[in-house]
This record gives structure tokens, C-alpha cells and sequence, in this order.
């Protein structure tokens, strides 16, 4: 393959349907790689009749579903750069106007597929792409080199503006292939995943994945799971799905969220991998998620820790398959004073890692000191990785990589060939000469209380007295003044083994108010700032004010979904009829 058009062309006489979109539970579109082909080839002629350059990033901001894919395939058939973007039916509208600025900037993109194109003031600068005007070119491939960047994957931006990293046709394709062997992907898979396509887990880890290893995927709207995880493990047992990718996050909320009598009647059976990434491995987390399940049939070495970033593509290490997770019990104080590994065999001295596997195919690890020193098995420092995958430049940016090395920014080590994960090197807090991770301390609040992952933020701060001080901001749906107390009482105690904190170190805010990046991370420092200017501690004042606030917005938000869904489908209906001969009508 010399690019990843070819994943299409090369399968394009087929006419088995792969592609399953869902919508609302139900499935909309079965789509063979003759359908996606088809129409990604009309989508480019309209994209080369109204932009005029080729080698052009534009900004692609749409839900998950069939024209995402079309356009994404679009884009790189006009010989032009997609640059995927959260949709604005994931984001409140003041936030998504400011990350198009960004992104825009950043890119120097002129030109935008958006699912609200009517809105074009939104967008200032950026020129709406309506990509179902009729168009009257012939078909057309433009070459692409191997070489040459495909797309443009934004970083999370959790600490400073998002950058682009330039991923190119070569990466892909070098990755696909890591993937693809890692996991030991037959053709008689099937994968089923709710991840957005703007995050590159979703859109490599699953929806190129699927495509390049011609299996079947079944794919939900996000928004679905959020509403209803149990209606995304329904779906596994319906359709005896063998590969699930999901966040850590993801498997809490299923065992949270779907009472134990209700997974009786699932079959699980054929599940065979269970992907866990994008976020800090919990191995609480995993245990739990088979326990939970263990009623449905589910294998007891179905979890599949993986690590990767965007930078690196998207994958670096898999475990091995069917395997019982990989953990190890480390001294903690030796951990978190020395940065060494030492096994503990007593409980109470001891913390529980779990390991994320080895590199895949053609990939290498080293681990460094703060002295930029190689050090030994067995000790913590920063990950560097190398290979095929990894990604050269940001886009119009110089290389960042050191002798084809690059710097993760993770904190690790590697113990019998395994890779084991930290932290963040910039989320570490440091209290009584401890260096903790900060998803450590939020990990352990959620497991052990109501709180939730993903919406707990620990962080820390020098105090007036030069003393460093950890304070845990959290959303929580509980009206009663007293409950929030005892709650905070829990965390209180489910910590003290870590660190030393107090019920007036926590703040409880209503949902929506703890800012994310578009990747699902926690903007870690948003949240300090915040509290820095004393605005979290105004927002736990008026809780009641802001929890009303925040339940019209949800109902908000979820109105305007269904709307923007009946414009896409009012779009469809008019391409339809606009082409006399077009690609196939979507099966139902």
C-alpha cells in the first residue's frame, strides 16, 4: 500500500457490509468499502470545486457516523489534509467557537465541515464546506505519497494551546500493521467501540483499524454510551462482538451503572480483547469489570491494557493475549521517595501496578532521568520511544524527536520486558518528599466513594506558609448540603493512606463545570486556576444555583443532538435527490 486510500481501492469490488453505524440504539447504516468509496469519491469532487489549493488542512467537526468517515476519505482524495475536530454536538457553543480559533490558527485551515454549516459566523474566518452540493466533476484520485502527511491529529491541549501532530500515510500504515499483529486480528473478528472518530483512538485504534483488517465494526454515537453504557454491552452480546476499545473510565461506569441482575441475560462469551487506553490503566478497575460481568460468561483474561499517544501515531505496547493481567506490588515509599522498584509483599506497605505489555513490532523504549541518562530496568523515569510510527513534526513545526527519539512527557519503568505506567511528568505532586501522580490520588478518591472518574481533579499548589497542599475538585448530583459532607468524610478516608487530607481540601461543583479537552482528559490546569482566582470555591457556595444551571443545559444539549441529527438526515434526503445516478442509498 502507498497510502491509506488503498485500504479502500484495494477492496473496493467487495460488497460485504463491514461498516455498522448506530444511532438512538438502532442500526442506521451497513456499509460495504464499495458505499464508502463511492461517496468519499463524490465528496472529493465537490471539495476540489470549491478549494482551490491542493495540500490544504481543513477542519472536519463531525458527529460519529457515515459522513464523518465520507469526508475524512474525501479529504484525502481531493489531495487536501483533514484535520479532525470534536463536534459541537459534545461541546457548549462558547467552547467549541474557541477551540475552531485555535485549531485554525494553529493549522492556517481555511475551510471547515461542520455539521451546523448554516452557522457561519461562528466559524469568522473559515469557510463552510457543504459537502452535499451536487457537483459535476468526473471521479478522480489524486496520488498521494507515502511519505506525505495524511491528517492532522491535535494534541488535547491540556496545558497550553492544542499542536498539531502531521501523522502521515507511512505512519498509518506502519501502525495498522503493528496493530493488526499485536492483537492478532483474523477476519472472523468483530469490533464495536462508541469512541469519537475526532480522537485518535477512535479513528485509527478502530475505524481505519477495522477497515485495514477487513472486519466487521459496529459503531455507536458517544453520546449514546453516555446515556446508556448498558445499551453498549447489549449490543456486545448481540452481536457477539470479539474486540471492545474503550477509556479506563468506560469500564467503571459499566460496572457503576448496570446492576449485577441485569447481566445475566448477556452473553460475553465471544468477547476476547477488552482494550484499555487513552487514560491511566486502573487495575481496580479491570478486576471489577470481569467480576461484574463474570455472569455473562466473560473470559477471565479478557482485559488488554495498551499504551500509546498520538504522537507515536497512536499504539506502543499491547500485552500478550489471553493472558491473566500482569501487575506488581511495589514498596510505596520506595516508589514515591527513590523513584525505585521494589517488591512488597505487605498490603499496607504496598502499591499495585499494573503492566501495559511490551512494545509492539518494530518499536524500542528506553527509560531516562531527569539527567537525561539511560537507567536500568527497574527504575522510574521518562518514556522515550522510536519507530516506524512515530510521528517527525508537528505541522510546519521542526522535528521534536532527539535522533528519532521522542520524549513522552510519561513517567515509567520497565520490569521483565513490560512497560508500566506512572503518570504525567507534569502532573506529579510532591508532598512530605512523596512523589505521587495525580491520577493516582483520583483513582484511589473514585474507587473507594461517589465520585466519578473523569470528572475528579486532584492538583496541588504553595501555600502562604511555602508548604506544597493537594486539594481534589469534584463534580457530584447530590442537592443535600450533608451528603456532599459525608462524601467528603469518604474520600477523606479512602486517601489517608496516601496522603494527608481534610474535608475543607475537597470542593464538590454540579456537573458541567469541570472542563475537559476534546480527547476526554481532564484540563488539570484550567481547574487550578480556577481555584486559584477563587472561583471553584464561589461555584461550591451557589451549588444549588449552578446544579439547576447545569440540568437545563443538559436537557439543552440533548435537544439540540436530536436537531442536529434531523438536519444531517434532511441533508442526506437532499444529496439523494440531487444525484440522478449517486452511490448506493444507505441500507437500513
Amino acid at each position: 500500500m502507498n497510502n491509506i486510500v488503498d485500504i479502500l481501492l484495494n477492496n473496493k469490488s467487495s460488497d460485504a457490509e463491514l461498516t455498522h453505524f448506530y444511532e438512538k440504539y438502532q442500526l442506521t447504516h451497513a456499509l460495504s468499502y464499495s458505499d464508502i468509496i463511492e461517496k468519499s469519491q463524490l465528496f472529493a469532487k465537490n471539495i476540489s470545486e470549491r478549494v482551490e489549493s491542493h495540500r490544504e488542512p481543513i477542519l472536519l467537526s463531525l458527529d460519529t457516523g457515515p459522513d464523518f468517515l465520507f469526508a475524512f476519505f474525501g479529504i484525502v482524495l481531493s489531495g487536501n489534509i483533514p484535520v479532525p475536530v470534536a463536534p459541537s454536538t459534545l461541546m457548549m457553543p462558547k467552547d467549541f467557537r474557541l477551540l475552531i480559533e485555535q485549531i485554525s490558527n494553529a493549522c492556517e485551515a481555511s475551510h471547515i465541515v461542520a455539521l451546523d454549516t448554516l452557522n457561519s459566523d461562528d466559524f469568522n474566518s473559515i469557510s463552510p464546506l457543504d459537502l452535499y452540493q451536487p457537483s459535476t466533476k468526473e471521479d478522480f484520485i489524486p496520488s498521494n505519497d507515502i511519505n506525505e502527511v495524511c491528517f492532522i491529529q491535535f494534541s488535547s491541549g491540556s496545558t497550553q494551546t492544542p499542536k498539531g501532530v502531521a501523522v502521515t500515510h507511512s505512519n498509518i500504515l506502519n501502525n495498522l500493521r503493528q496493530i493488526q499483529k499485536g492483537m492478532a486480528v483474523t477476519h472472523d473478528d468483530k469490533i464495536c467501540s462508541w469512541l469519537p472518530f475526532h480522537h485518535d483512538m477512535g479513528l485509527i485504534g478502530v475505524l481505519l483499524a477495522s477497515l485495514y483488517c477487513k472486519v466487521e465494526s459496529h459503531l455507536m454515537s458517544p453520546l449514546d454510551f453516555m446515556l446508556s453504557p448498558k445499551s453498549w454491552i447489549e449490543l456486545l452480546s448481540k452481536e457477539k462482538i470479539t474486540v471492545i476499545v474503550a477509556p479506563n473510565s468506560a469500564y467503571h461506569a459499566c460496572t457503576k451503572k448496570i446492576k449485577i441482575e441485569d447481566t445475566k441475560s448477556l452473553d460475553l462469551s465471544h468477547l476476547r480483547l477488552a482494550l484499555s487506553g487513552a487514560e491511566p490503566v486502573n487495575i481496580d478497575v479491570c478486576k471489577r469489570f470481569v467480576i461484574h460481568f463474570s455472569s455473562s460468561k466473560i473470559s477471565a483474561n479478557v482485559m488488554f491494557p495498551v499504551y500509546g499517544l498520538a504522537e507515536a501515531t497512536l499504539a506502543v505496547t499491547f500485552p500478550k493475549i489471553n493472558s491473566p493481567l500482569q501487575t506488581l506490588n511495589l514498596n510505596y515509599e520506595e516508589l514515591t521517595t527513590k523513584n525505585k522498584v521494589v517488591l512488597e509483599s505487605n498490603k499496607e506497605r504496598s502499591i499495585e501496578v499494573i503492566s501495559c505489555g511490551a512494545p509492539l513490532d518494530d518499536i524500542e523504549l528506553k527509560i531516562i532521568n531527569d539527567n537525561q541518562e539511560i537507567i536500568s530496568d527497574g527504575e522510574v523515569g521518562e518514556i522515550l520511544a522510536k519507530g516506524p510510527g512515530i510521528v517527525e513534526n508537528y505541522y510546519k513545526k521542526r522535528t521534536h524527536l532527539f535522533e528519532k527519539w521522542l520524549h513522552t512527557g510519561d513517567l515509567g519503568f520497565i520490569y521483565d520486558n513490560s512497560l508500566y505506567i506512572i503518570g504525567r511528568k507534569k502532573d506529579l505532586i510532591i508532598i512530605n518528599g512523596k512523589n505521587i501522580a495525580a491520577n493516582d490520588i483520583e483513582m484511589k478518591a473514585c474507587t473507594s466513594s461517589e465520585l466519578r472518574l473523569g470528572r475528579t481533579v486532584a492538583f496541588s499548589y504553595i501555600a502562604k506558609d511555602k508548604k506544597e497542599v493537594v486539594k481534589i475538585v469534584a463534580e457530584v448530583c447530590e442537592t443535600s448540603k450533608r451528603k456532599r459532607s459525608r462524601i467528603k468524610e469518604e474520600v477523606c478516608e479512602s486517601l489517608k493512606a496516601i496522603i494527608p487530607i481534610t474535608p475543607k481540601d475537597i470542593l464538590f461543583v454540579p456537573p458541567l463545570l469541570i472542563k475537559k479537552t476534546t480527547s476526554g482528559k481532564i484540563k488539570r490546569y484550567y481547574i487550578k486556576h480556577k481555584f486559584m482566582i477563587g472561583r471553584i470555591k464561589y461555584w461550591e457556595s451557589f451549588y444549588l444555583l449552578y446544579f439547576i444551571r447545569s440540568q437545563i443545559l443538559i436537557i439543552w444539549l440533548r435537544l439540540s443532538y436530536t436537531l442536529k441529527e434531523k438536519l444531517a438526515l434532511n441533508k442526506e434526503l437532499k444529496l439523494n435527490r440531487n444525484k440522478d445516478t449517486g452511490p448506493h442509498e444507505s441500507r437500513q
